[in-house]
């Protein structure tokens, strides 16, 4: 037994690889404080399913009793009813009951029978074994289309909700990618019977770096949302707009893009340009940049990076946030991304974030 393990870990060295890095991101999902979450518990288990969905297929546990066990336990209708799981508890959409049963029939029904057929062949009766003579030739194509299902299903649910930009992208990169495997599985299973020569080891040690790389950075992306989502719920509780109502009709225009700064924060959307400003003051672009130079003696991308830094130096600065990233802290200020918010802040402050909140 020992000899014929060492044999396969030989044979299957970088597959072996993939599956370690997968049960890595997996165990990190449901360990680190960071991270820990009901979202992220159900999409550890999925990563879970994948690994051994990864060990099953391609035989590095044949003849020994994981082999055995999961033969008749159908994971392969698993892994993307529980990605639906994890994408409606990120959403925080309940779902319903009759939904639920229908994610789980399939690996209900078909390891219930598989069960039967075990129990038969250790008995010495055939009671379920020619059912599944007729249903075993087309069982993969049965997977095959019900995890496209559900695929769909998941990524139109997260098409209509009001969710971020970040993780509907997130979740259209996973959809694609789930489908281009389960099509490349069809395909590669008309192959194996046309010309007898199966290449799917390939494609699940590939899909698998994938999905971990791709995991990890949205995980990542999550977490960084959230944290500045409660940054704001901090920062919003404590300071309260104090300022008179100005009629933006006595104002000139540079004190009416001041008061759109201080009072309304605008200075926090990340998707901020000249354009969005100028169509709230009812002017062209080259005006905003006329005002700014002759008015702040500065550019539009300066004079918004401005009022973020100093927002961020605030933030660093408050011990209230050094629970939080940097990270977040930036995307609340109104940086796109970790890199643009640490070379502005070097730039105009002298030295990185981290450095200014060792200070």
């Amino acid at each position: 037994m020992y000899d014929l393990l060492l044999m396969r870990i030989e044979e299957h060295f970088f597959i072996l690889i993939g599956v370690s890095l997968v049960l890595f991101l997996a165990m990190l999902l449901l360990t680190a404080k960071r991270y820990k979450s009901r979202p992220n518990t159900y999409l550890a288990i999925s990563i879970l399913m994948l690994t051994i969905i990864i060990l099953k297929v391609n035989g590095i546990m044949a003849e020994t009793w994981f082999d055995e066990v999961f033969n008749f336990l159908r994971i392969e209708y698993l892994f993307s009813p529980l990605l639906y799981i994890y994408v409606s508890s990120c959403l925080h959409k309940p779902i319903k009951k009759s939904t639920y049963i229908a994610l789980f029939v399939p690996f209900t029904v078909f390891s219930t029978l598989y069960t039967f057929v075990w129990f038969s062949d250790h008995n010495s009766f055939n009671l379920f074994n020619g059912l599944l003579e007729y249903i075993e030739p087309f069982e993969i194509y049965f997977i095959i289309a019900f995890n496209f299902i559900v695929i769909l299903l998941f990524t139109l649910k997260v098409q209509k909700s009001d969710s971020a930009n970040s993780f509907k992208s997130w979740i259209y990169v996973i959809a694609f990618g789930l489908i281009a495997l389960l099509s490349s599985f069809f395909i590669l299973e008309i192959v194996e019977l046309l010309f007898d020569t199966y290449y799917g080891n390939y494609i699940t040690i590939g899909f698998s770096l994938f999905f971990i790389l791709l995991t990890y950075f949205g995980v990542q992306q999550l977490q960084v949302e959230k944290e500045r989502k409660i940054i704001e719920r901090i920062y919003n509780s404590k300071h309260t707009n104090t300022s008179k109502e100005k009629s933006s009709i006595t104002l000139d225009h540079f004190e009416h893009i001041q008061l759109l700064m201080k009072d309304e924060q605008l200075y926090k959307d990340t998707n901020l340009d000249r354009e969005i400003l100028a169509a709230k003051l009812g002017l062209s672009p080259s005006s905003i940049t006329r005002i700014l130079k002759a008015e702040g003696q500065m550019s539009f991308s300066g004079y918004v990076n401005k009022y973020r830094i100093n927002l961020a130096k605030e933030m660093l600065a408050d011990e209230r946030f050094n629970i939080f990233s940097i990270e977040a802290i930036g995307k609340e200020v109104g940086f796109k991304s970790r890199s643009a918010f640490y070379n502005t802040f070097k730039k105009e402050v002298g030295i990185s974030p981290g450095a200014f909140k060792k200070q």
